[in-house]
């Protein structure tokens, strides 16, 4: 016990850094197509299949809810872009499963122009199926969201003027349409609420690993 304590103290001190995740709670409004102009594309008009678009859809006039979850870990850059690990989006209405799974958050940056994007799977089910995505863009013109290498920490939704979280039936009917969404239903986010970030297990791990050496040295001290 006499050594053990000094080498946990200090391996916690010299440890690695802890991946932190970003909560967020959010609140979305619908955006209809007149609204929205071009950036919306109507509501669920396909009868055919009953999909996460029709039932977004549902709540149009009461608007939808969740969380947002970001990661500060980064996969990749490329050029003006950067690939943190994927978004998880939990949504408090209905289920926000869907059959092509995010595989990043890509964060862009080319000047004044900015955006945060939920980027999904390129790979599609079988052709001629019906899959449910969501998708998530929001951009902005100022340039300067994302100079705080700590933005994931302090997103301010009133810093973007596009902020979508979009529901959508998509096909792949092959050449030459290809993909194409039958359904999409569009929401505009209006409120986010960062969650207070827990303590990594090792911010508490490091404090009683100190209290131990006081003590031990006090009680060489003593002794």
């Amino acid at each position: 016990m006499r050594f053990w304590i000094p080498l946990f103290t200090s391996a916690m001190v010299a440890g690695p850094a802890f991946a932190v995740t970003y909560t967020y709670d959010f609140t979305a409004e619908y955006l209809d197509f007149t609204s929205g102009g071009t950036t919306a594309t109507g509501t669920p008009t396909d009868d055919t299949v009953d999909s996460i678009a029709d039932a977004a859809f549902a709540f149009k006039d009461t608007g939808i809810s969740g969380t947002l979850k970001f990661s500060d870990v980064v996969l990749s850059t490329s050029g003006n872009q950067t690939f943190y690990e994927p978004i998880e989006i939990m949504l408090n209405e209905f289920s926000a499963a869907t059959d092509i799974p995010f595989v990043s958050l890509r964060i862009f940056k080319d000047g004044a122009v900015e955006s945060l994007a939920a980027i999904r799977s390129p790979t599609f089910p079988a052709l001629s199926t019906n899959f449910s995505t969501i998708g998530m863009i929001w951009t902005n013109t100022t340039g300067t969201v994302f100079d705080d290498p700590d933005f994931l920490a302090s997103l301010d939704i009133g810093d973007f003027g596009l902020k979508q979280l979009f529901f959508m039936n998509q096909r792949d009917d092959g050449p030459p349409h290809g993909g194409y969404a039958s359904e999409r239903v569009n929401f505009e986010i209006t409120t986010l609420q960062l969650r207070p970030v827990p303590l990594p297990a090792g911010g508490v791990l490091l404090p009683l690993g100190l209290l131990g050496l006081a003590i031990l040295r006090r009680r060489k001290a003593s002794a």
